[in-house]
């Protein structure tokens, strides 16, 4: 027979050397890979659980509700994700409670059989985080339901009348925290007495104080109807768009009232086996080695079984969320986090990862913006791709499609800086208005209010956003900055770029009224055009109007304006003429049978006569057939602007 206490101390050790082996390579996985606290920069995340921030009064209105406890803490970590850092600790930290209190109640059924099953939770956390779900408040309410039927479990009362009491008890806590998984609190005690206590006459008597309980909550503790006490406890509310989203959040729902009952019957059918092989060894005769021998080598697969399981489970639950990553959505907030700090080079290197398929008006118009403030707008923005009809600076939707809400403030947030640097400062600040309506609590968007206040000379009304801004740690400083300044000179008269965004500010009011909104306030191509050259007009230095304003005739194939405009390129210091320009001159000087307009001083390159010499001769090489010649064109000078109009689209050359 194996030894007893050895085997004990096989069971003692296995568990802590997984453990250890796996929650540091849990929290570097996290931080360097999934990266959650993109997560703070989801603007879907701020609508539908705003960061609980002292002082502010995004909550000071909502009444007392189950599961208010719940919700205040999670608004609470939310506004930790800022930090990288603390959204790879806080999400590690919330899977280990979920597999802690996993692996406490299988042990309740099974004892140390099917101990992995506690890394399930861990692995559905991945999954929703590698999807960039926020569900940090139901999966708190989850964890703190499993203490709750831990602490009902090994409580020291036997008398069924007790304990029954000690549940309605604990049953009040739970639906007043964290309601959010009281029905699933009651399962897990439900299946405990049913087949670890044996006593089926409480479960029945669990199961069937649902009812008074969300009743008595209605009527005594919460100004709600019964309906709604009723409604509140249910798992999920389906308001997310994607269908993974309630999947991942019912799978971590539904695992663990499943294990317990697997375990249970794991445990009644593995008790039957052992019981017939000892009955079968006693009644054995003969020769006894054989039966050690065997003993003695199913000893020593449960030596290296421990690392056996320690391999699947690190490749199972480090392997599938890799595997089932959104990586679309992913790239997408790493864009607007790199947007929201200014870091245009990784903006760039980002959408450079993005296939065609994929790309969208949400990319473009932030990569544009990148290329601007890279100074490389004119040259390179058809190394990315561009679609006629999209235009840089539209965030409506066609009128045959929607933008889901999300989408829509993703790019009316982005657009308002867009308003702010151009210089269409009304349309900014209707924008912030209301993203501020729509998100409650819009950091970026309240310093944003408050510098057009400033450019506006209404410091009084800045200073109420800034108060606002000052109550979140994150950007305390910033704000105290700003309003010690203030304080020392109203008008802010010494600050460039104050002094900057004054200059080029229209004082006509430019905000469409229409559901249709642009980035710069209008939607028809040629009012457009006029909006910039009156933005130039207001002050023509205006540089970014002016790359804009090139940028647009570009899109829209007005090549001959181009040429009108290239004086102008000396206005801004220009040493040559950008490239996509060039090529815009080419086209027209094609278009002219050959004749070049006026360069001001200014010369076409080599590269781009040879660039169009060689397009031109794939063109006349399949016969001026546009879709003959697409493969050839797209593979060598699809990031061009020969390429794009012809075809409507760049960005082809990979």
């Amino acid at each position: 027979m194996p030894n007893t206490s050895e085997e004990k101390s096989l069971r003692r050790f296995k568990p802590p050397l997984l453990d250890l082996l796996f929650w540091p390579l849990f929290l570097s996985y996290v931080f360097f890979v999934i990266e959650p606290f993109l997560i703070y920069h989801n603007h879907f995340a701020f609508w539908l659980l705003p960061p609980y921030i002292p002082g502010s009064d995004v909550y000071a209105d909502f009444p007392s509700f189950p599961g208010e406890a719940a919700m205040y803490l999670a608004a609470r970590l939310l506004h930790l994700f800022y930090f990288p850092w603390a959204a790879a600790l806080i999400v590690t930290a919330t899977a280990w409670l979920l597999c802690l209190g996993a692996g406490r109640y299988i042990a309740l059924f099974s004892q140390d059989r099917l101990r992995w099953l506690r890394f399930v939770p861990a692995l559905i956390v991945l999954m929703q985080y590698s999807r960039f779900y926020h569900y940090q408040m139901e999966n708190l309410s989850i964890a703190f339901g499993l203490a709750l039927v831990l602490l009902y479990a090994h409580a020291p009362i036997q008398r069924a009348a007790f304990r029954f009491v000690l549940f309605l008890l604990l049953s009040c806590i739970m639906y007043t925290a964290a309601t959010q998984a009281y029905l699933l609190f009651i399962a897990l005690c439900v299946i405990y007495e049913f087949f670890a206590r044996r006593r089926w006459y409480l479960g029945v008597a669990q199961l069937l104080s649902i009812l008074p309980l969300c009743w008595a909550a209605s009527a005594f503790i919460f100004d709600i109807n019964s309906s709604d006490a009723l409604r509140s406890v249910l798992p999920y509310e389906p308001i997310i768009y994607d269908y993974h989203g309630p999947a991942l959040y019912y799978s971590l729902y539904i695992f663990f009232p499943t294990a317990g009952l697997l375990c249970a019957c794991w445990d009644v059918c593995a008790n039957k086996i052992a019981k017939r092989s000892s009955n079968a060894s006693f009644e054995s005769t003969g020769n006894e080695k054989p039966v050690e021998d065997e003993l003695s080598a199913k000893s020593k697969i449960r030596r290296i079984f421990p690392i056996i399981e320690a391999m699947i489970v690190l490749i199972v639950v480090f392997g599938t969320p890799l595997i089932s990553a959104n990586q679309y959505e992913k790239r997408e907030l790493r864009i607007k986090y790199y947007s929201l700090h200014h870091m245009w080079a990784e903006v760039l290197r980002e959408a450079s990862k993005i296939d065609l398929e994929h790309y969208s008006i949400v990319y473009c118009h932030s990569v544009d913006r990148a290329l601007y403030h890279s100074n490389r707008l004119l040259d390179d923005m058809f190394m990315y791709p561009q679609k006629s009809g999209w235009e840089l600076y539209k965030i409506s939707p066609s009128p045959d499609e929607a933008l889901r809400p999300a989408e829509y403030m993703a790019k009316t947030t982005e657009a308002s800086e867009t308003y702010y640097e151009i210089g269409c400062i009304n349309d900014a600040e209707n924008n912030i208005y209301d993203a501020l309506m729509v998100m409650q609590y819009y950091p970026q968007g309240l310093k944003l209010a408050a510098l057009i206040n400033i450019v506006k000379g209404r410091p009084e009304s800045a200073r109420t956003f800034l108060c606002a801004l000052r109550e979140d740690f994150i950007y305390r400083d910033e704000a105290q900055e700003l309003l010690d300044r203030l304080d020392a000179d109203s008008s802010m008269s010494s600050d460039e770029e104050i002094q900057y965004a004054r200059s080029i500010m229209l004082d006509q009011d430019q905000v469409n009224n229409s559901l249709v909104v642009d980035v710069i306030g209008l939607t028809e191509e040629d009012t457009l055009g006029e909006l910039l050259q009156t933005l130039l007009k207001k002050n023509e230095r205006n540089r970014m109007a002016f790359e804009y304003l090139m940028a647009h005739y570009l899109l829209t194939g007005q090549v001959e304006m181009i040429s009108k405009n290239v004086a102008r390129l000396r206005d801004f210091n220009y040493t040559r003429i950008p490239r996509a320009c060039e090529e815009a001159l080419l086209i027209h000087s094609y278009r002219m049978g050959g004749a070049m307009p006026e360069l001001h001083g200014y010369k076409i390159s080599q590269e781009s006569r040879a660039r169009f010499k060689a397009c031109d001769d794939i063109m006349n090489k399949y016969g001026r057939d546009p879709q003959a010649a697409f493969p050839e064109f797209a593979e060598k000078y699809g990031d061009s602007y020969f390429f794009y109009r012809i075809y409507g689209i760049s960005g082809m050359k990979q």
